[in-house]
């Protein structure tokens, strides 16, 4: 375990981060994972999908998640869009956790 900026705990590839609630379906989340190959920990800007319902957030500058921007998607390149595109019907197809 370490500790990385304002104190966060990573675990493995798990992050713990400030408590945020989906602004789509209210789900509580306090920890991130990464899907890079080197360890990470978020940063503002960086998107993230809840995984109880698959919306697709960013961090702001506190970290807490809020939806992204269609600025922000537009932005990805066609293979990040892939990934994110089918981590979304994933989860959405799973169906929610709660």
């Amino acid at each position: 375990m370490s500790r990385g900026a304002a104190g966060r705990q990573s675990v493995g590839d798990v992050t713990t981060i400030p408590t945020s609630w989906c602004p789509v379906c209210e789900y509580k989340m306090d920890r991130a994972t990464h899907s890079g190959k080197e360890p990470a920990e978020p940063s503002p800007g960086d998107l993230s999908i809840c995984i109880n319902c698959g919306a697709v957030l960013s961090f702001n500058d506190i970290l807490v998640l809020q939806r992204a921007s269609g600025d922000v998607l537009a932005k990805l390149d066609n293979d990040a869009r892939k990934r994110l595109f089918l981590s979304v019907v994933f989860i959405r197809e799973r169906g929610r956790l709660q």
